[in-house]
């Protein structure tokens, strides 16, 4: 009463060009099929087949105390719900999403850390259950992370980080950190301010998604 089968395939690749530069490649494909169970025989059989497909590529160079990543990927999903496995008529979905990473990293000192990073997701969808069609959102967020050991008890950490969205106004945001460790025990403070908007299939996911969601924000 009920069945699934599953298959994965997940090849990863790397290759080192010189003591400073490498290219690598992670992969994924997932596919199953799954069978619901019945709960008396009166019931209509139902399943879902699901594919998705996952590629990401990551060039890194280091030199010295500084080091430097690309990140590029895609992937994509979709979904087949037969709602009688008896015909071939089928409710479906598909989204695909790309995103972008470039990642900087220097030590100034053994003692004092720097970093940027800067990241963009695009992400399109469509469903035959869900009557919005050409389904699109576009996030580009740019951070800076700095730390200090200002000496052998005290370290301190800042961050910043501004995000964009074409479907909401997203605030500044930060975080600060101080640890204290004078002998064997240890005073830490912290502060930060989050904020999370809704994902893909909070807003668009047929049923249950709703497009008139808010994001959240957090104060810490």
């Amino acid at each position: 009463n009920g069945a699934y089968e599953n298959f994965t395939f997940s090849p990863v690749l790397a290759y080192k060009i010189s003591d400073k530069h490498s290219l690598s490649y992670f992969g994924s494909i997932y596919k199953d099929q799954r069978h619901f169970s019945l709960i008396s025989s009166f019931q209509t059989p139902t399943k879902y087949e699901n594919f998705s497909a996952r590629n990401l590529i990551k060039w890194k160079t280091q030199v010295g105390h500084r080091s430097f990543e690309i990140d590029f990927a895609h992937w994509n999903e979709n979904y087949q719900y037969y709602q009688n496995i008896n015909n071939k008529n089928y409710l479906d979905g598909i989204a695909d999403t790309y995103f972008a990473k470039l990642f900087y990293q220097w030590k100034l000192t053994s003692y004092w850390n720097n970093s940027v990073q800067a990241e963009h997701k695009h992400s399109t969808g469509n469903s035959t259950e869900n009557p919005l069609k050409d389904i699109r959102q576009s996030i580009t967020n740019i951070s800076w992370l700095h730390s200090i050991q200002v000496n052998e008890t005290l370290k301190s950490e800042i961050g910043l980080k501004k995000e964009w969205s074409d479907v909401y106004d997203n605030p500044f945001l930060y975080s600060f950190a101080l640890q204290w460790t004078p002998k064997d025990w240890t005073l830490s403070f912290s502060s930060n301010k989050n904020y999370r908007i809704p994902s893909f299939n909070d807003l668009f996911w047929e049923p249950g998604g709703n497009k008139n969601l808010k994001p959240e924000t957090s104060i810490q």
